[in-house]
């Protein structure tokens, strides 16, 4: 089974190419096996620019792995002189120095001047308890999310899956709902993570769902929610 779960580094490193307009980030270290889309997912952070690493995690055999992952977002200026990044050995965020460039050519380098935050997240993130889905193997189930919550409009909502158990066959929008077919394509239980961005309150709602995945022949995995 795979889960998303946030991701430790042992070195943080940004660098921002000027021409490009882009902002690098990369980050190195040790994971559990098995260990698939490591990736930095933007936070809302009014002033400046926040990230966490995080990963799909599992299933595990004890053993560790050493990872290297880079990853380019597109900031427009002025230019950062430092973000926040936040891992699982730093849950309050580390605040990295950005390196600034001319042009995309080069190698970010490890910042070896990054230091932890002190205090809470600016950022809070609001995780509804768990829904369980049960899904046959190789056939398709939807999650779907709302563009509202009362009357107030959310900001960006997008999902995050291990494409190792399912794949996203479509996205489409379906009155106030954003509506997302997947395809379960590996027996075993994995989620599905929605993220929604709040707009005037500086928060982020993370969705997870359960999914257990099964054949004709097999029973469906029996999990507890938590």
């Amino acid at each position: 089974m795979g889960f998303l779960q946030m991701i430790s580094a042992d070195e943080l490193s940004a660098v921002y190419h000027v021409n490009e307009g882009q902002l690098v980030l990369n980050a190195e270290g040790k994971t559990q096996d098995f260990t698939t889309g490591i990736t930095f997912i933007r936070q809302p952070f009014p002033g400046g620019l926040k990230f966490n690493l995080e990963g799909w995690v599992g299933p595990l055999n004890g053993k560790t792995s050493t990872y290297n992952k880079t990853q380019g977002f597109d900031i427009a200026p002025p230019i950062p002189k430092e973000v926040v990044i936040v891992t699982a050995n730093y849950p309050n965020g580390k605040l990295v120095p950005v390196e600034i460039t001319p042009s995309g050519t080069g190698v970010a380098l490890v910042s070896k001047e990054g230091r932890s935050t002190a205090g809470p997240s600016d950022t809070n993130i609001v995780v509804p308890e768990t829904e369980t889905i049960t899904a046959r193997i190789r056939t398709p189930f939807k999650v779907k999310q709302s563009k509202n919550i009362g009357s107030s409009q959310l900001g960006d909502i997008s999902v995050n899956y291990d494409d190792q158990y399912v794949l996203l066959k479509n996205a489409s929008i379906q009155g106030s709902d954003i509506v997302w077919t997947f395809d379960p394509v590996k027996i075993g239980v994995t989620e599905v993570v929605v993220f929604v961005m709040g707009t005037v309150q500086n928060f982020v709602l993370r969705i997870p769902y359960k999914v257990v995945i099964f054949d004709a022949k097999t029973q469906p995995v029996s999990t507890v929610n938590h």
